[in-house]
């Protein structure tokens, strides 16, 4: 969601196609009795913050279509509609590697396929192919940060970001409005919290103005290091709170990773794994195990999980999702996710912690569920 480090956006300026539409499908599979309304409110900021840069930069605009993807391009790749007249010749996207994506993506391939349409896929939202890290690496995914840090040196440096095209070919004439819906017609009842809006706004613009703030501290950038950040700074937070915005796309993580570079500027600096480079490490080495892992999002059929029975207790469940637990910092926590859809790393281990082997013994895919929807 987002123009720069855009390898697909980038291909289609150059493609030789004389029209393009930016299409962006709002999968019904993360909608309100998953995805709760703080992230789902992120998630349509950055989808206005997208459609308004392609209409001041291009002339374009963002074109969102609603319903499951392998219907909306069963028709879309068949006869062109609801956009065009006729079929396109071209489609391209980033891959993803979450196993529901994997399945998404493979059977809207078949269908251009089918239909004789080309595909064209890129790289773009981990700062190496996952396909070449597990390659280079025997096809296993590190699991410890030392291991992590062996394949990125064997990988070499991330290639750099792409810049913003200069220009992109025009949408088709006669392309109706397709604006992004409202909460409401999304079927969420209650609204985001203002604090959340206030202190997250969705979308490229403002995860760039983080991120750059962020850059322009050289000495933090140097010496920063996770374990000896503080949970209760919120104004600002000790740590970049750049995570939803490289979570939806909004900022690229090779962008930041060659601005830390910069930053850094060949000065003594903070090493892995609390460094924010390790940060990153941290997140390319859990991109690769959901890759690699078979039901990595699940305890059954997971061999990288200790297989616990865990306890059925549905109220203190609810009592922790709720923060009504009595623990002054656990519910102080859970409110807080509630309250702003995000939680620093230690309070977020601490809540995870107490819910499972620490305190209420409940199974971590009952807390997974929680945090989705908070």
């Amino acid at each position: 969601l987002r123009l720069h480090d855009n390898a697909a956006l980038a291909e289609a300026s150059k493609a030789g196609v004389k029209h393009m539409c930016p299409i962006f499908v709002i999968d019904p599979h993360f909608g309100p009795g998953h995805v709760g309304v703080n992230r789902y409110r992120f998630l349509l900021d950055c989808l206005s913050d997208l459609d308004q840069q392609l209409r001041a930069k291009y002339g374009s605009r963002l074109l969102v279509l609603q319903g499951k993807p392998e219907d909306i391009f069963g028709k879309l790749l068949g006869t062109g509609k609801p956009l065009l007249a006729k079929a396109p010749r071209l489609l391209l996207w980033e891959r993803d590697t979450e196993p529901y994506a994997l399945r998404r993506d493979e059977a809207i391939a078949k269908l251009a396929e089918a239909g004789g349409v080309e595909v064209r896929t890129f790289v773009g939202h981990t700062l190496w192919d996952p396909d070449e890290a597990l390659k280079k690496n025997k096809g296993k995914s590190p699991s410890t940060m030392p291991g992590m840090v062996s394949l990125a040196k064997a990988l070499g440096e991330p290639k750099e970001p792409l810049p913003v095209p200069s220009k992109v070919p025009p949408l088709p004439k006669g392309v109706g409005n397709y604006p992004a819906p409202t909460l409401k017609a999304m079927g969420y009842k209650e609204s985001p919290t203002e604090a959340a809006s206030k202190a997250f706004p969705g979308g490229e613009t403002a995860g760039l103005a983080r991120m750059a703030a962020r850059l322009k501290d050289a000495a933090y950038i140097r010496s920063f290091e996770k374990p000896k950040t503080r949970s209760t700074a919120f104004d600002p937070p000790s740590t970049t709170a750049l995570s939803p915005y490289l979570k939806f796309g909004c900022v690229s993580a090779r962008r930041f990773y060659h601005g830390l570079r910069q930053a850094i500027g060949g000065q003594k600096h903070s090493q892995p794994p609390g460094s924010l480079k390790g940060q990153l490490f941290f997140r390319e080495m859990a991109y690769l195990q959901g890759l690699t892992i078979p039901n990595f999002d699940k305890q059954s059929g997971n061999p990288a999980c200790k297989q616990i029975p865990w306890s059925k207790e549905p109220k203190l469940l609810k009592a922790w999702e709720e923060g009504r637990t009595g623990f002054p910092f656990i519910d102080a926590a859970m409110r807080q996710l509630k309250e702003l859809g995000w939680l620093h790393h230690l309070a977020r281990h601490a809540v995870a912690c107490f819910l499972t082997r620490g305190d209420l013994w409940v199974s971590w895919e009952e807390g997974r569920d929680v945090f989705d929807r908070l």
